[in-house]
């Protein structure tokens, strides 16, 4: 009988086989279990306990906050163009700081769970009339950035509202189809956001 004599391979193959058969990035070391010297990858999580986990995030990030919006009353003496102005302003979420801070948080997290998909619904109480200064002031404030968006006749003023969110949330980096819009007529002024 025989013996078979090992071939003796050089500890640079070896090295070299392992490292392009295991692909790891060992800069980011977060997910790895150590222990008894041997180190383990922790199975990502699935999508929906991402989404979960997103949605928690979000929804703790919100309570409690509110975007504001500045009223500015107009009457028929001003001229069109100071009607026009004060009409975009009191849709204009980013004329308020605190709103500007919240937004950039949402941004934030909607980044680091691009799977989430926001749901930004308009209320106004049908008050904010749609006459042809309005119309003039939504087509002037929002044809470049929303093209195809017609003006809600009934609820000009929310439909606004949700609008300079999303170009809020756009300019931070959010992608628009991660963001759907509803109208809805209601006591308070205001925008809701939640998860969708």
């Amino acid at each position: 009988m025989t013996t078979r004599r090992a071939r003796s391979v050089p500890a640079i193959a070896i090295s070299k086989a392992v490292l392009t058969r295991n692909r790891h990035n060992y800069n980011s070391t977060r997910d790895d279990v150590w222990g008894s010297g041997i180190r383990l990858r922790r199975k990502a999580p699935s999508k929906e306990q991402q989404l979960e986990k997103g949605a928690k995030e979000l929804r703790k990030a919100l309570s409690g906050k509110s975007l504001v919006f500045n009223d500015h009353p107009w009457t028929d003496r001003e001229p069109p163009s100071t009607v026009e102005k004060k009409i975009q302003r009191s849709w204009d979420a980013s004329e308020v700081e605190a709103n500007q801070a919240l937004i950039h948080e949402i941004a934030e997290i909607l980044k680091r769970y691009p799977n989430l998909t926001l749901r930004i619904k308009g209320i106004s109480d049908g008050s904010g009339s749609a006459d042809n200064l309005t119309q003039v002031a939504f087509a002037k404030d929002f044809e470049t950035d929303f093209p195809t968006e017609v003006m809600d006749k009934t609820l000009p003023y929310a439909q606004g509202r949700v609008l300079t969110v999303k170009r809020m949330l756009v300019e931070e980096g959010i992608a628009l189809d991660r963001m759907s819009s509803q109208l809805q007529e209601g006591k308070n002024r205001s925008v809701d956001l939640d998860v969708e």
